[in-house]
This record gives C-alpha cells, sequence and structure tokens, in this order.
C-alpha cells in the first residue's frame, strides 16, 4: 500500500500527521501513528515504526518516529512473522515454515503478512491558553497528540 502525502510535522490532524502516544506504568512508552486520511472529525490511522536517537541511561533512550508500518506483524495463519524462518530448534534462516506462536506447525508454506487496515478515530479539539490542541482517544489508558519533530524519552524493562 502506497500514500501520496509524506509524514510530516503538522500544527492539525491532516493526512501525513504524525501522531504520538506516550504511556506506561513503571516505564515509559512511545508510539507513532501516522494520519492515512481525516474530516473535521475523525481521522484514519496507522501505526509506525519508532527509530533511537540515543541511549541516555539504562533501559532508556530518546526515540523518533520512523515509518508506517502498511503491514502488522502477524501472519495471515495468525503466527507472528518473527516465528517464521529462524527459531530455535531450526535448520537456519531458509527454513521454510512457520513454527507458530510456540513452536508448533502449522499449514503455511509461505508467510503472508496481514496489511494494517487503517483506524478510525474521533478527534477531540480542546483549548489550552490562547491555542487550539488537537488529540485522539486511542485505549483508556492512551491518547496521541501531534508530534513535533522532537526526540522523545522512552525506557523499558527486560
Amino acid at each position: 500500500m502506497t500514500t501520496t502525502v509524506e509524514p510530516h510535522i503538522a500544527t492539525k490532524i491532516e493526512p501525513g500527521a504524525i501522531l504520538y502516544s506516550s504511556w506506561g506504568y513503571d516505564q515509559t512508552n512511545i508510539d507513532f501513528y501516522y494520519v492515512t486520511r481525516a474530516t473535521a472529525k475523525s481521522c484514519w490511522i496507522v501505526p509506525m515504526s519508532s527509530c533511537l536517537v540515543e541511549q541516555t541511561g539504562f533501559m532508556s533512550e530518546t526515540v523518533r518516529a520512523g515509518e508506517p508500518q502498511w503491514f502488522s506483524g502477524w501472519c495471515e495463519c495468525k503466527h507472528t512473522m518473527s516465528n517464521h524462518g529462524t527459531v530455535l530448534n531450526m535448520a537456519g534462516p531458509d527454513y521454510p515454515y512457520c513454527r507458530g506462536a510456540y513452536g508448533d506447525d502449522c499449514d503455511c508454506p509461505k508467510p503472508r503478512p496481514v496489511p494494517n487496515v487503517p483506524e478510525m478515530h474521533r478527534i477531540k479539539r480542546w483549548s489550552y491558553g490562547d491555542e487550539t490542541r488537537e488529540t485522539i482517544h486511542l485505549t483508556s489508558y492512551s491518547s496521541a497528540s501531534l508530534w513535533e519533530g522532537g526526540k522523545l524519552y522512552a525506557s523499558h524493562y527486560a
């Protein structure tokens, strides 16, 4: 899947805008999203990869937005793409079969990733001082805002 709008820094939620979500308990997770389509009240997003900018300490770093992820990490057989090919106790990188989520065989002769279908979210506008900001609600514990282009702090455990 291709798009005619390049990912960019934006001042409003519009096609090509990059959103980010910062969430977590005892760690800071950063997720990036690419806006594929927008109307006055809604937008459609796909996930983006993130790129390491620099290590800032033990299990912490700064990150920035990467590329839109047009395909998920799952094969159409419902096993993770990372479990196709080389997994423990397998014959090397040219091993032609999916070993499934737990090392079990499946009937998938060739991995076929599932396309990421853009998800629709309602745009929430709210005033902050003299400016109006836009966000979208993602889950019960996260929302996403416009990314301003800088590096963002992230941390993790194991």
